[in-house]
């Protein structure tokens, strides 16, 4: 069964704590996203900004942010963030519920961010189509979009699947559980998508234990599908791989899409 947007938003409002724990940005990560706001200059608007790990890069670094994310739990945790930074870095930072398919700030910005994969959390071509037509209403004339995407790897999937064992156990902060998870993906290629579902399974302090499995599905593109969907939304973009200047090799795993109005 296709997982539907509100099965995506879900995942994240129970789990999203273990966003940043499973998915820390890379001191090479940052040094690239930072690189590029030195050339820039701010504001800065991340999209999918999730628990604020780079926003809290860029406000200390000395830049105006704004974070858009659709979940509430992401954002709460996004906020608990800032409230370990410095005030006057804290400060920097705005925080909205939105939509990244479909929002109007009445703005536009310099540089605009959408890191690891977000993009494709949008389930449909038409919204990957909305998603960079509002990135292109609020990107300045001379603006730069960074958009960042983690290869498909077909050789990943033998037989079309792909099963992940249990993690080790993390502590959910908001309950004290130790919750481990484990994934399992399928590969449609015939429709260019995957499904897969993220099994969570919880042991509670009382020891009372309890087991989520939620749905997930992504688009499958290839580094040459994103070319056409920035071209009609007036982009045009450069594809570096690494969080580096130099030309997709076809193996390295981080695609760096640089984008700028055509």
């Amino acid at each position: 069964m296709m997982a539907s947007a509100m099965d995506h938003l879900k995942r994240y409002e129970l789990f999203g704590w273990d966003y940043a724990q499973h998915n820390p940005p890379s001191a090479v990560a940052i040094r690239w996203y930072l690189g590029h706001a030195a050339r820039t200059g701010g504001p800065i608007l991340e999209l999918a900004c999730g628990t604020g790990s780079l926003l809290s890069e860029f406000a200390g670094a000395g830049y105006e942010c704004i974070g858009i994310d659709l979940s509430g739990g992401m954002l709460t945790l996004a906020r608990e963030r800032l409230e370990r930074l410095p005030p006057e870095t804290a400060e920097r930072v705005t925080l909205i519920t939105g939509d990244m398919a479909d929002f109007d700030l009445g703005r536009q910005f310099p540089l605009i961010v959408l890191a690891d994969n977000s993009f494709r959390e949008l389930g449909t071509h038409q919204e990957l189509e909305a998603c960079l037509f509002c990135i292109r209403r609020h990107l300045a004339g001379d603006g730069v979009l960074l958009l960042t995407e983690r290869r498909f790897a077909p050789a990943s999937y033998p037989g079309g699947e792909q099963e992940w064992p249990w993690s080790e156990p993390l502590v959910d902060p908001t309950t004290g559980a130790e919750v481990r998870r484990r994934i399992r993906i399928r590969v449609h290629r015939e429709e260019m998508r995957l499904e897969g579902v993220m099994i969570y399974h919880s042991v509670h302090p009382d020891g009372a234990e309890d087991t989520e499995t939620l749905p997930f599905t992504s688009l499958l593109l290839a580094p040459e599908d994103y070319f056409p969907l920035f071209g009609a939304a007036g982009l045009t973009a450069r594809l570096h791989v690494g969080y580096e200047d130099r030309e997709d090799d076809g193996e390295e795993r981080m695609l760096c899409f640089v984008a700028t109005p055509s």
